[in-house]
C-alpha cells in the first residue's frame, strides 16, 4: 500500500486520522470491507467479486480465532486478554480498542478499563460455543510442612487443572509461599481448584493474582 492512502480515504469519510480510521472499523461503525474496496483496484475488485460465488460464508466471532470473545458490532478482529486482570469465561468482560493491535478484554471490574476512555470501549462476551483454556495465577499460603507441596499438587491435578508454572518461597517464621500459574477452564473451574486447595490440612489461604 502506498504511503498516505489510508489517510486520504480517512479524510473522504470526514475521519482526521488513519488511527481513528482504524478505530472506527475497529468499533464496527465503518466495515472493513467499504474501506478495502476503496483500497483494491477495480480489476481486483472484480476478480474478487467472482471468487466470492465459490467461496464458502466466512466464519466470524470466535471462529475467526477471536479467542472465545464476541464483540458487539465487529465480525473479523484480533483479540487479546489483558495481562492486567486474565479475565475468565464466567466473568463479566469488556472490550477495548488499542491503535494498532486490535482489541483487548478485561474484566468490567478491572481497575485499567474502569478507568480508560471510554468512547474505545465495546460490549463483550463470552462465546458458549468455545471452550478456552486460560492460565491464572493463584497464591497458596501455607505452614512450611513436609509433604505439603506434594498434598497442594496433587490436588490441583486432582480437580483437572495443569500446572504451568510454580514457584516456592519458605519466610522466616516458618510458612511457605507457593505462587502456581495453572491453566482452567472457567471461573468455575477456578474456585473448584481453590476450593479444593483450601481443604488440605496446613494451607491458611488461598488466592487468585491480578498483576
Amino acid at each position: 500500500m502506498r504511503a498516505g492512502e489510508l489517510l486520504k480515504i480517512a479524510q473522504r469519510e470526514n475521519i482526521r486520522s488513519v488511527d481513528d480510521l482504524l478505530e472506527a472499523i475497529g468499533r464496527g461503525g465503518i466495515k472493513a470491507k467499504h474501506i478495502l474496496n476503496k483500497l483494491l483496484p477495480k480489476e481486483l475488485q472484480e476478480e474478487k467479486a467472482r471468487d466470492v460465488k465459490t467461496q464458502k460464508p466466512a466464519k466470524t466471532g470466535a471462529q475467526q480465532g477471536n479467542a472465545g470473545v464476541r464483540i458487539r458490532g465487529v465480525d473479523d478482529i484480533m483479540v487479546r486478554f489483558g495481562k492486567c486482570c486474565t479475565p475468565l469465561p464466567g466473568e463479566k468482560i469488556m472490550g477495548y480498542i488499542t491503535r494498532g493491535r486490535g482489541m483487548t478484554v478485561h474484566a468490567v471490574n478491572c481497575p485499567y478499563i474502569e478507568s480508560a476512555d471510554a468512547e474505545r470501549k465495546v460490549e463483550a462476551e463470552w462465546d458458549p460455543s468455545c471452550r478456552i483454556i486460560t492460565p491464572v495465577s493463584i497464591e497458596v499460603m501455607c505452614v512450611d510442612h513436609k509433604g505439603l507441596l506434594a498434598d497442594i499438587t496433587s490436588s490441583i491435578a486432582a480437580a483437572e487443572a495443569n500446572i504451568r508454572n510454580a514457584r516456592v518461597v519458605t519466610t522466616t517464621d516458618k510458612k511457605g509461599i507457593n505462587i502456581f500459574e495453572i491453566e482452567v477452564s472457567d471461573l468455575k473451574h477456578l474456585n473448584a481448584v481453590m476450593r479444593s486447595i483450601e481443604k488440605i490440612k496446613g494451607v491458611l489461604s488461598v488466592a487468585r493474582l491480578r498483576f
